[in-house]
């Protein structure tokens, strides 16, 4: 009996065991509710921080949050949109207000995140959008002002870190139009801000910026210590790049790189990049080695590359007679992505006999192993017309024929790399 009395004052007396909370953010939602889930979340950030403790979550869905008072951050919790920063806006409403958009502080909230944000109209002394001193991710900082000191977008401190961000569109009425940096920048661009003095995109003091892009800024893109493995007017040296970047439309704000952009494969790749995404959600490392920029090079995402395999005309399922030519015929629109070096293959599964259209335009079989198939062409995607690739009468049996393109251009017809393809049934009678 005494054993068992001494075990249960122990389990008495034992610390209780903490658990992280997430708490939920809603503009449906009421500062008066529990935030504890989507049917009590809270209608503001600052809410739902208010309660928030070491190690919680805050999930916000999508909308826009006017802010009345600045977000203060003052502990290590990760804030989150759900969604990401195209739906999930977070708005300091200058001039009607003149305040930052959030302030994250040290010590209490160096381990903080923010994730996933379109941070604008913040107005402030330092870091119109963010004062950082914690991370800062997959945001667009953009339309922010500092009317007195640095950092129209975000003034990154000696403990801050800015990762696969968009910082454009700020102003600073002295220096460090996008970025004051003291601290962390990696894979951001920064383009298209401004500073009445110097430093228009970036002004770097102490900091590290790594595999980033700072070009098209007003009063200089990038002022202060030397960077590495990064994209702006004048750099040399350390894996460094002066060349355009080539956006596709910066303009516009596309920011994405061209096919032909200097910075595919130009970065450096690191540790933490292990499973990341970038600002699209694609793989952060694409083809075996980093872009620099918020943006990989994908062409597997591109919606404007199509090719398009044709029998007697038609797509899909076909049914021919058997007296009646069958003419296939291939097609593509690169699109945006004119001139990406890939490989193009056709390949026809006849019965259970595999042929692949090889490079002089002559049908080879092999064992149905792709490593054993060989590309109909190796070279830049351009605009190709319907193209006939066979003519002739075959005999009854079923066919099934493919176009497709891949990347990278290396001779391997690989399922597993970015691959566009389209297909063609063929019932012969």
């Amino acid at each position: 009996m005494k054993k068992i009395i001494i075990f249960l004052l122990g389990m008495a007396i034992a610390a209780p065991t903490v658990f992280a909370a997430t708490w939920y953010v809603s503009t449906n939602g009421n500062d008066f509710s529990s935030g504890t889930t989507w049917g009590s979340a809270k209608q503001t950030i600052q809410g739902a921080l208010t309660y928030a403790t070491d190690g919680d979550t805050v999930l916000v869905t999508n909308g826009t949050y006017v802010l009345t008072y600045q977000i203060t951050v003052d502990k290590d919790v990760t804030v989150k949109s759900v969604n990401g920063a195209s739906v999930t806006i977070v708005n300091g409403n200058y001039p009607v207000t003149a305040i930052p958009c959030f302030e994250v502080r040290y010590p209490g909230a160096a381990n903080a995140i923010i994730d996933g944000f379109t941070i604008t109209g913040g107005y402030s002394g330092s870091g119109g959008g963010i004062f950082n001193n914690g991370t800062v991710q997959n945001c667009i900082i953009s339309g922010n002002i500092t009317g007195a000191n640095a950092g129209g977008g975000i003034y990154n401190t000696i403990n801050g870190t800015m990762q696969n961000c968009i910082i454009s569109g700020n102003t600073a009425y002295q220096f460090a139009g996008g970025v004051f940096n003291g601290g962390t920048m990696r894979n951001c661009t920064i383009c298209g801000n401004s500073a009445y003095l110097y430093g228009g995109g970036v002004f770097n003091d102490g900091g590290t910026v790594q595999n980033c892009i700072v070009y098209y800024n007003e009063n200089g893109d990038l002022a202060g210590d030397a960077p590495q493995y990064s994209c702006a007017p004048g750099l040399s040296g350390n894996g460094n790049i002066s060349s355009d970047p080539q956006f596709i439309d910066p303009a516009n704000g596309n920011c994405r790189l061209k096919c032909s952009s200097p910075c595919v494969n130009a970065g450096i790749n690191k540790s933490w990049m292990a499973g990341a995404v970038d600002l699209d959600g694609n793989p952060r490392i694409s083809y075996g080695r980093v872009d620099m920029g918020a943006y990989e090079f994908a062409i597997k995402n591109s919606t404007n590359i199509c090719p398009v395999i044709k029998a007697n005309g038609q797509t899909n399922i076909v049914t021919v007679d058997h007296s009646t030519n069958l003419t296939i015929t291939v097609q593509i629109d690169p699109g945006q992505y004119q001139g990406a070096p890939v490989n193009w293959w056709v390949v026809a599964l006849a019965g259970s006999s595999w042929y692949y259209l090889d490079s002089a335009a002559g049908w080879t079989q092999f064992d149905g192993n792709l490593s054993n198939c060989h590309p109909a062409y190796e070279g830049a995607l351009f605009n190709l017309p319907e193209t006939e690739a066979l003519n002739m009468i075959l005999p009854v049996g079923s066919y099934t024929f493919w176009f497709a393109v891949n990347y990278p251009m290396n001779g391997i017809l690989n399922i597993s790399e970015p691959i566009l393809v389209s297909a063609v049934n063929v019932t012969i009678h």
